[in-house]
């Protein structure tokens, strides 16, 4: 094959990886030009938002100090425009239950990952208009039906399979029933069930009465003990990960000293 013959395929060559890149960076999101620790904000103030990742730590000024942690799903409406601030986009948000501060929108290097966004928009629900009814009264005669006294039981959580520790994903149990333990890392997240559904995010330092366990539930399996926080929340958590994407050999949960 001839030179002239070869440049055509030399340039769909090079369009098809210019393409590839463009996707690869709408995907992922695209870097600040103004924060360079961040990707491009996604908010407008009076948007909604939510929790797109585990938790989302909520401070009192850009860069500050935590003030609350929220886990994933939690709603909130944008108050205030995007900061940078220590080199990350922050934004002023409201979870709607006393709670402003502001909390960083997204990393483009952690170690948690790349590219990542800790809040995303969500679409507000539009009420659907009424068309009011004329009032009118028609008289019913006055008759009375016994009701059956039923009672509608109310749905149990899911609890997956369990089993008795040794658990494998886990290091060896160094909580008990009736200790006061303390939340050793950056959180930890409290669910209904063992590895159930989150139910709360407690920051370090949150300390807790342990209630039950140690059992063995979810992959791997991990340990879990029910523990009740002072504010009176009750919950699983999860005691300890030989590994994880945070780090190997990890407490989670600790005896409080």
């Amino acid at each position: 094959m001839n030179r002239p013959q070869l440049r055509p395929l030399v340039f769909l060559l090079v369009l098809l990886t210019l393409l590839t890149a463009v996707s690869v960076v709408f995907a992922a999101g695209t870097v600040s030009t103004t924060c360079p620790g961040s990707l491009e904000s996604r908010f407008e103030v009076g948007d909604q938002g939510r929790v797109a990742r585990e938790f989302s730590t909520l401070r009192n000024a850009p860069a500050g100090i935590p003030i609350a942690y929220k886990a994933y799903g939690s709603v909130f409406t944008v108050v205030g425009e995007a900061v940078c601030a220590n080199n990350l986009l922050y934004v002023q948000i409201d979870f709607g239950d006393g709670l402003v501060g502001w909390a960083n929108e997204s990393q483009v290097a952690s170690e948690w990952g790349s590219n990542l966004y800790w809040l995303e928009p969500v679409t507000a629900v539009t009420p659907t208009p009424t068309t009011p009814t004329p009032e009118t009264e028609t008289p019913t005669p006055e008759t009375e039906t016994p009701t059956p006294e039923t009672e509608t039981p109310t749905p149990e959580p899911t609890t997956p399979p369990t089993s008795e520790p040794p658990c494998a994903a886990s290091l060896p149990p160094v909580l008990a029933v009736g200790d006061t333990g303390v939340v050793a890392r950056a959180y930890s997240t409290l669910r209904d069930v063992p590895a159930g559904n989150p139910i709360a995010v407690y920051g370090n330092g949150a300390t807790f009465e342990v209630t039950d366990g140690p059992i063995c539930a979810g992959y791997g399996p991990l340990t879990w003990y029910k523990i009740k926080y002072a504010d009176g929340k009750e919950g699983w958590a999860s005691e300890s990960q030989r590994v994880s994407i945070w780090g190997s050999d990890l407490y989670w949960l600790a005896p409080a000293d």
